[in-house]
């Protein structure tokens, strides 16, 4: 069955589209490579659905700032 995962804001999927579409597998399971892209931070929403399911579910993700690299880091 066809899952359609949609993010809302910042972020991109596979081709640096904000929706994509792939196929479950036997057990029904979907899977898909969400990218943070420049400028995500904080709250995150991705809407998952399928037109053979009843509703839709909501992914809440949280996405930090990456930590500042110092000058005098050692290497």
């Amino acid at each position: 069955a066809p899952v359609t995962f949609t993010t809302y804001g910042l972020g991109a999927f596979a081709h640096d589209l904000p929706s994509v579409t792939v196929p479950a597998d036997a057990s029904g399971l979907a899977q898909v490579v969400w990218t943070a892209t420049p400028g995500t931070v904080n709250n995150v929403h991705i809407l998952v659905g399928c037109p053979l399911a009843s509703g839709q579910v909501d992914l809440a993700l949280f996405v930090s700032a990456p930590e500042p690299v110092s000058a005098n880091a050692q290497k």
